[in-house]
This record gives structure tokens, sequence and C-alpha cells, in this order.
């Protein structure tokens, strides 16, 4: 997986959510349990990513109470949806890994544009996200 893409992905997701918590269940238009499964690993993934950035001292740990609060917020959307992997990707995230199309685990560091880039890059994403679904 593109690690600019997976930000990109993140702020995506974190934005679906507020119109699945704002949509009466079960409604027309809600995404699919497999949407919700996605965005549910992408925030726990994040989540630890995260926390990995505040540990190599890239982020503050305001940015980690951040990233709770979004993975409270998905985890309680009024859906039923897959929620086994997200231990496993939040653990991998704070190892620095994340989890590539292919399966593959990735480390942060080999981004392209550098850790620090990175880092600050899914900080602002997620931020972004938890805006719009305050009301």
């Amino acid at each position: 997986m593109n690690l600019k893409f997976s930000t990109l992905l993140l702020a995506a997701s974190v934005s679906l959510c507020s119109v699945v918590h704002a949509a009466p269940a079960p409604a027309a238009g809600m995404p699919d349990a497999a949407t919700l499964k996605q965005i549910y690993d992408t925030s726990r993934s994040m989540s630890g990513l995260i926390a990995y950035c505040v540990e190599q001292g890239v982020l503050k740990k305001d940015s980690q109470a951040e990233a709770a609060k979004m993975v409270d917020y998905v985890t309680n959307m009024p859906a039923t949806f897959d929620k086994s992997a997200g231990d496993a990707l939040e653990k991998n995230g704070r190892q620095g890994m994340i989890q590539g199309n292919d399966g593959k685990l990735v480390n942060i560091k080999d981004a392209p544009q550098g850790l620090e880039t990175w880092c600050k890059g899914a900080d602002e994403g997620m931020r972004q996200g938890l805006k719009s679904m305050q009301p």
C-alpha cells in the first residue's frame, strides 16, 4: 500500500464515519459491512501508527488522545461489522508497521516522504476527519 495513500484513506474513512453515525440504521446508502470493516481496520492501524510516531518523538501525546477518540467513534458506529483484526492491526501500527494490499507489512520509516512527513500527514488527516464528525 502506498503510504501516502494510507493517509488519504484515513481521512476519507473518518469522514465516512460521520455519515454512518448520522444515518439511522438500517439506512439506504449505509456502507456495507465490508466497507465498515475497512474503516474500522484503518482506524485501529492508524491509532497504532500515531502511537508509534509519538514514541519516535515526531508527534506529541495529544495526537495519541485524538487517535483514541477516532477509534472510539468508529468502534461505536451503529452497525454490525467484523472487528476481529483490530487488535493485531493496532499492535502492528505501534511497531511502525502498516499492512500493504499484498498483505506484507511495511515500516513507515521507509516511507518515500520520510517518517516525520508521514506522521505529520497522518496526524493532520486524522484531525481533519475528526473535525468533520463534530456536529
